[in-house]
């Protein structure tokens, strides 16, 4: 299915040639859950906002501050996941959250098996009147070989590696626990092995070792000039402005000048000043 118009020369070519690398629609790779329904693709747009205040600064201290920043997150998400464990929660939040879901809407659902020897199932939901939604069918498939792997046509089993809430309605159908098909990866015992390690202090300047290489003699050109620097984030192709467009002024509403060079702020002004003089 073609997603893009071939003749707007701005829409990149991989947009339809590698789908599953960047739309959960079609992640459909080994399986599907490749990327376990994360929806965050402008990795930019993240690191800009962490490195916003000290972007400007010397290399040095930009890589300081990302130290920092790391430590105090580790530390900060080691103590919750131990928090956790000592509550006795087995799951992350996240996944409580998901299951949470799943079960409350389960209840409306139907469930026709077609071959529970081999965990196939039809599911039809029932009427959802708050969104005007329902009344459709969907095939759920538990994998009896391999445990804690299923798929739902309705791709939030395999995409969320959580049991969506029609695979909920087909455990509880064949009564069968829906915890036996959520991924391992959810369990906090897991998660926090991500943070058990830590991180150890940087000497300071003082202890490091002198540097007997060529001498280090910064550019002129890099230098930062006098005043206040023009824009406060990193510009990319999402600020393009579309070719033939031209400016409108937000103040008075006309094009080809913007709110900064428009006359009538310039008359507002200089009557605000003689009213006061």
């Amino acid at each position: 299915m073609a997603i893009h118009d071939e003749q707007n020369v701005r829409d990149p070519k991989w947009v339809n040639e590698e789908l599953p690398l960047w739309s959960l629609a079609y992640d459909n790779t080994e399986g599907g859950g490749a990327r376990w329904g994360t929806m965050t693709t402008n990795a930019q747009e993240c690191v800009n906002g962490v490195l916003k205040g000290v972007r400007r600064l010397p290399m040095s201290s930009v890589i300081e501050h990302t130290f920092h920043r790391m430590v105090k997150y580790w530390h900060r998400r080691r103590g919750e996941y131990q928090g956790m464990l000592a509550e006795g929660n087995a799951y992350t939040k996240y996944c409580q959250k998901l299951t949470e879901e799943s079960t409350s809407s389960s209840v409306r659902h139907y469930v026709l098996p077609y071959d529970a020897a081999n965990g196939v199932y039809e599911v039809k939901s029932g009427p959802n009147n708050q969104n005007r939604s329902g009344n459709n069918s969907y095939v759920v498939r538990f994998d009896r070989q391999s445990n804690r792997k299923g798929t739902c046509t309705c791709g939030k089993f395999q995409g969320y590696k959580v049991p969506c809430s029609h695979a909920v309605a087909c455990c509880t159908f064949a009564g069968a626990n829906w915890q036996n098909y959520v991924s391992p990866f959810y369990l906090v015992s897991k998660t926090q092995l991500v943070y058990a390690q830590s991180f150890q202090p940087i000497l300071g300047p003082k202890d490091w070792i002198p540097h007997t290489g060529l001498p280090v003699i910064p550019q002129p050109h890099l230098f930062r000039g006098q005043g206040r620097p023009r824009h406060s984030r990193i510009r990319n192709e999402m600020d393009w402005r579309e070719e033939g467009r031209p400016s409108k002024c937000r103040t008075c509403g006309r094009v080809g000048h913007n709110a900064r060079t428009c006359g009538r702020r310039r008359d507002s002004a200089g009557a605000s000043s003689s009213n006061q003089a």
